[in-house]
């Protein structure tokens, strides 16, 4: 999928009735609201992440969808990278 000139790549997590996409991509932030809109799930979002990724993306994460009126929660993981076997 393209948004506004960028790839865009859908990863879905497969959990029968709780399947959810994941979005993976350069310069999609801005992209965020109108996908969240979309899936209709209210304004409350909590984001899981990790401390080098919040230092790099949590403040225009937290400015773009704090603009759109939702509450926002991060909770910042120890975990920095998980390998595959």
């Amino acid at each position: 999928m393209r948004l506004m000139g960028c790839e865009m790549k859908t990863i879905t997590v497969n959990l029968k009735e709780n399947s959810y996409p994941i979005l993976v991509g350069d310069g999609i932030l801005p992209e965020l609201p109108g996908q969240l809109k979309k899936l209709k799930l209210g304004p409350d979002i909590v984001v899981v992440t990790n401390a080098p990724i919040d230092r790099l993306h949590g403040a225009a994460l937290k400015r773009v969808l704090r603009g759109e009126g939702s509450r926002l929660r991060c909770l910042k993981s120890r975990i920095l990278s998980v390998r595959s076997p």
